[in-house]
């Protein structure tokens, strides 16, 4: 629930004199919230989540959203098949567990508005309602600073699709000069350490900053290609999305290239998997050019083989489907869904910070801080160390879980928790006062937690 508590805090608080303001997020306490992403669209959010707030309602109108985006996978389905198959793939789309593991398995992401705008966008642009398709566009926008670049794709297949100049220039200018402003100019600004934050720790194999990274992507392809491909997690990453959207189906359209920067966003970061929300952007494109290119080979064997229409999508969609369940644990291991074994014990440890402390803490317990805390997790220990050589602990309360396991997704979570447990080992300025199912709680030296004689 790392960022459920993020913009639980920043949201509730954005009418004192921090403002927009939460430390870790941007790795700098008194930096934006801002200084990570252009997250324009909780702006939007903001006027709701000041009626209810809870951390709970992000996560519900995030939820909402990615149910919504099934209704414009219909409509686009439709164009092509009947209703029983567009109804297949809607259910597809909400059953896929790229999908069905975000509830479950992440938090509040930005990332879980993509599917309903984008494919909304998508099906504007094939019904050719320019104005209605340029305000979806913008919203899309909204989102983060790398969607304008999704934007900007629109314009590349406009000119693939041989559709009128307005269709080509607009979203290709708008895009383009939103992701270049907001990459070059606003998050640099925003940011403590003036830099893309994003770009300067997500990206590190490309480059150590925006330009040497596209130099990389344009000039060296088989440096890009050794980053996709770098570690089990990334060729796991890159086996899911091909056998679940067809064994290749989706080159079969030229629609395929609107899914190069939500591909590229997922496969070219240092860490990834695909039940993190990362890789919904990834599913939400790909499933586009999966669905033309079904409706080609549906075509191709109407014409050879004299079927009947819609016969070959919905054989093969559903024996892929199937075929897609297999690699996906989430399913499979309904244990990840269990309360951890000493949840209780965290959240006792918990119960003895004083309301206005600064904590560090695992990730599982930040939703369940109170506003006036201040907190940092794990992660920022490992973000600081490849930011500037080390990492400073300014935390007053630390709660460390002794028992996580190590995974093949992103460790910078787990390393974090292996440098502040070997700095507790040496450091003479904290203290343990708790200790039960590997939960320990140190305290600085002078400070007392809540209940302790002073």
């Amino acid at each position: 629930t790392l960022n459920s508590a993020v913009f639980r805090e920043a949201m509730l608080n954005v009418t004192d004199s921090r403002g927009f303001m939460f430390s870790h997020l941007a790795l700098s306490e008194g930096s934006s919230i801002f200084g990570a992403h252009i997250n324009a669209i909780f702006l939007l959010i903001l006027p709701l989540f000041r009626l209810f707030p809870d951390y709970r309602w992000l996560l519900l109108i995030s939820d909402v959203a990615l149910a919504l985006a099934a209704w414009p996978v219909y409509l686009l389905a439709r164009r092509h098949f009947s209703t029983a198959i567009s109804l297949l793939f809607a259910a597809m789309f909400l059953f896929h567990p790229i999908v069905t593991a975000q509830p479950g398995r992440s938090d509040f992401s930005e990332l879980r508005f993509v599917p309903v705008l984008f494919l909304t966008a998508f099906y504007l642009f094939e019904t050719r309602r320019f104005w209605w398709f340029a305000g979806a566009a913008l919203l899309l926008m909204t989102i983060r600073e790398d969607m304008g670049l999704f934007v900007a794709f629109f314009g590349i297949y406009a000119l693939m699709r041989r559709y009128p100049l307005k269709w080509i220039l607009a979203p290709l200018g708008v895009g383009l000069v939103w992701f270049l402003v907001s990459v070059a100019v606003l998050l640099p600004h925003l940011s403590p350490t003036g830099t893309a934050v994003r770009s300067t720790v997500r990206y590190t194999a490309l480059g150590s900053n925006g330009v040497e990274i596209a130099k990389t992507l344009l000039f060296r392809p088989w440096k890009v290609a050794k980053v996709a491909m770098s570690t089990p997690s990334h060729i796991g990453a890159a086996y899911g999305l091909l056998i679940s959207l067809g064994l290749g189906i989706p080159l079969l359209s030229g629609a395929v290239v609107l899914a190069i920067p939500a591909v590229a966003e997922l496969l070219f970061q240092q860490t990834t998997n695909l039940i993190n929300f990362m890789a919904v952007p990834a599913l939400s494109t790909l499933l586009v050019a999966y669905m033309y290119g079904l409706s080609r080979l549906d075509r191709i064997c109407r014409r050879r083989w004299h079927l009947k229409a819609g016969t070959t999508a919905a054989v093969l969609g559903v024996l892929l489907f199937f075929l897609a369940l297999a690699p996906f644990h989430t399913w499979f291991n309904p244990g990840l869904y269990r309360p951890r074994y000493n949840y209780e014990a965290a959240r006792e440890a918990f119960s003895m910070i004083p309301g206005d402390a600064r904590i560090r803490l695992p990730e599982f317990m930040l939703a369940h801080a109170r506003p006036a805390q201040t907190l940092s997790g794990y992660h920022q220990a490992t973000y600081q160390e490849d930011l500037a050589g080390g990492f400073v602990i300014k935390d007053d309360y630390l709660i460390i879980d002794r028992r996580i396991p190590a995974r093949t997704g992103d460790n910078r979570y787990y390393n974090g928790l292996e440098d502040i447990t070997g700095y507790l080992m040496q450091s003479p300025d904290f203290r343990k006062v708790y200790e039960r199912d590997d939960i320990e709680l140190y305290v600085r030296n002078g400070f007392n937690p809540v209940g302790e004689d002073k």
